[in-house]
């Protein structure tokens, strides 16, 4: 009776055992974490958490970082730009099956990050699912007798950009 109890566990456990995508934990990055391995993530999955900001111009996460991502002489601002044209970029990533967000993750990339001094007010704290988008190199242009960044969103000023699906924007509380 033991045996057939626990064959019969372990086929139900089979049988609703989450698919190796499932079971693979997505990364969680901030910001600030994100622009120092851009290269590293380009086309990957992951969730980013950061201060979101938004204009009639776009939509943006980003936070205060020690490290400045800087190529050519010109400085990225601190954002990931998350405002795109659909018909741009391949479709977003569809949330797995049982998506759970890994909030452990996401609590532990909030500390110590902050805001910034440049940041709208009315913002909020926000993780994001999706696929991270960017150049690898970094390109710059000149524009007004300086370097300007060519990258994603408004001006295409943001060294990257997350494509995310419905339902893969989660507020999160802040540091």
């Amino acid at each position: 009776m033991i045996l057939v109890t626990l064959f019969l566990a372990a086929q139900l456990a089979h049988r609703f055992a989450p698919t190796p995508a499932e079971r693979s934990p997505v990364r969680v990055l901030n910001v600030c974490q994100l622009l120092q391995v851009l290269p590293e993530v380009q086309g990957q999955v992951v969730v980013v958490v950061g201060w979101s900001s938004d204009t009639s111009e776009g939509s943006w996460l980003g936070a205060e970082c020690a490290n400045r991502l800087v190529t050519d002489g010109f400085t990225w601002p601190n954002e990931v730009a998350t405002s795109f044209g659909e018909a741009e970029f391949a479709p977003a990533p569809a949330l797995p099956r049982g998506f759970r967000w890994p909030e452990p993750a996401i609590s532990r990339s909030l500390l110590g990050l902050s805001r910034g001094p440049s940041s709208r007010a009315s913002g909020k704290w926000l993780a994001i699912y999706g696929r991270l988008e960017t150049h690898v190199p970094l390109q710059v242009g000149m524009c007004g007798g300086g370097p300007c960044g060519l990258g994603f969103g408004h001006g295409s000023a943001a060294p990257a950009l997350i494509i995310f699906p419905e339902g893969g924007v989660r507020e999160v509380p802040g540091p």
